[in-house]
Order: C-alpha cells, then sequence, then structure tokens
C-alpha cells in the first residue's frame, strides 16, 4: 500500500528517497515493501530536525493513532523548509490532513499531504470493514459486531 500511496502522488518509486515514520509491528514489512520496489528508505520512529541526506523524496507517515495530530504544526513547517520539500503520504496514524498541516507542508512548490483515501476509504476503513465482516460471518450480531470493532480500536460507535 505504501508503494501504490507514492505512486498516487506521482513519486516513481525506486530510486526514491523515503523517510518512513514508523512507531508499530509493521515498520519491517513497510521497510521490506518499500525497499523491494527499489526505494532508498530511512525508519525513524519520529521526524528527524532536519532533512535526511541527501534528501528526502517523500515522508510515509505509519505512527500510532494518538488523541493529538501525529504531526504537529511544527512538524508541518519543519517540513515545508526541506530543500526540496517532501511529499508527506499517510499510511496509517490520524490527524495529518487538517488544513492548517496541508497549507503549511504545501508553503514550497512540490509539497503536500496524501492518505489513502485515493483508495476509496478512509485510512483504517478497510480494516473496520474486516472486522465488521469476520464478526458477523460468526454468527455475532450487529451490536455484538460493533463492540468487537470498539473493542480492536479500529472504530467507535458514534
Amino acid at each position: 500500500m505504501a508503494v501504490k500511496l507514492l505512486l498516487n502522488a506521482g513519486i516513481e518509486v525506486h530510486s526514491s528517497r523515503v523517510l518512513l515514520l514508523c512507531d508499530n509491528d509493521f515498520s519491517p514489512y513497510i521497510e521490506s515493501g518499500l525497499r523491494g520496489a527499489g526505494a532508498n528508505v530511512q525508519v525513524s520512529a519520529e521526524l528527524p530536525r532536519s532533512a535526511p541526506a541527501p534528501g528526502c523524496d517523500a515522508v510515509v507517515v505509519a505512527l500510532h493513532p494518538r488523541p493529538e495530530p501525529v504531526l504537529g504544526v511544527g512538524d508541518a513547517a519543519r517540513l515545508a523548509a526541506w530543500n526540496p520539500p517532501p511529499v508527506v503520504l499517510q499510511y496509517w496514524g490520524g490527524g495529518l490532513r487538517s488544513r492548517t498541516h496541508c497549507s503549511l507542508a504545501a508553503r514550497r512548490s512540490g509539497a503536500g499531504t496524501h492518505g489513502n483515501s485515493s483508495f476509496g476509504c478512509r485510512p483504517g476503513g478497510l480494516k473496520v470493514g474486516e472486522i465488521l465482516w469476520r464478526a458477523r460471518a460468526t454468527g455475532k450480531s450487529c451490536e455484538e459486531s460493533l463492540r468487537v470493532l470498539a473493542a480492536s480500536w479500529y472504530g467507535a460507535a458514534l
């Protein structure tokens, strides 16, 4: 999916320089997929203070969701100052696409933010569908299925 995000953002994966921000167990799998497609990948659990050498074409964000944005306003300003500014792609996390973050990240030409909503779902949408389907397939009622979903941390009852 990270390769698809890069391609949808107009970034040729082969030989691209990608910073993978990942603080979870998916890191080796995402990294392996990107490297398998020919990307030069640097992995970090947090945004570095300065641009990685020799630069960065894209930042793939796959950080655990938090109550606050996974990248704050200061992070967006730092990214916009990198030369050239990278494209920011949200693989997983949340809170990346507020108007403030997008406008700061897009101040310089070439910078922007993209999420996996281009796949026809919001981040986590496919997993939500899978969890609900599995619960219903095992005979759980709609209400029980929603409780399973809420317990998974991928969704919540509204």
